[in-house]
């Protein structure tokens, strides 16, 4: 075993031992220790840490502070987020209209991709999503925008959250143009 190996005094020697047999409690510190003797340990010279033959043994891995141990962080295989589309065009719309688009959305990665929330930036939009995507998979999520009556062009957000550690909030523009009458 490695590590410091102490050795302390012998209780039943000197002053310590006297007091015993007294009957008198005798606190152990420096002050009381016989003469010529600390009252701390001593370190053994087998306390040298040794090279370890083996790098992968638990004892290496522990002078290192390997994690390893942990299941989940050693197999752990993240996901990959992955959105072609990162400006979505509804085009010109009727006042007073709703409009649905799909937006595709795929994991690349080798874990699976987990939806936290998809947010917009307005009241009028509102979405449908998958909670998980398996790797390999595609999704969609599905963008509902009620176009109201102010003609013009809008500009709209969208921001999916997801477990990416790469890409954790990925944000997509939205675009229409409501016709006047």
């Amino acid at each position: 075993m490695y590590g410091c190996h102490a050795t302390a005094r012998d209780s039943r020697s000197g002053a310590a031992a006297e007091a015993r047999r007294n009957g008198q409690p005798r606190l152990a510190n420096a002050n009381n220790a016989p003469q010529g003797r600390a009252d701390v340990g001593t370190v053994s010279p087998s306390a040298t840490p040794q090279p370890v033959s083996d790098p992968n043994s638990t004892a290496a891995r522990a002078l290192v502070g390997d994690q390893s141990g942990d299941a989940n962080a050693a197999n752990h295989k993240p996901p990959k987020i992955v959105v072609p589309i990162r400006k979505l065009d509804f085009g010109r719309q009727a006042a007073d209209a709703t409009v649905v688009r799909s937006l595709p959305v795929r994991n690349t990665g080798a874990g699976d991709l987990t939806l936290d929330s998809v947010e917009s930036s307005c009241g009028c939009t509102t979405v449908d999503f998958p909670k998980a995507i398996g790797p390999g998979k595609t999704g969609a999520v599905k963008i509902r925008i009620e176009t109201g009556a102010v003609p013009g062009l809008h500009m709209k957000t969208v921001t999916i959250r997801s477990n990416d550690p790469d890409e954790p909030a990925l944000q997509i523009q939205l675009l229409l143009t409501v016709k006047s009458e």
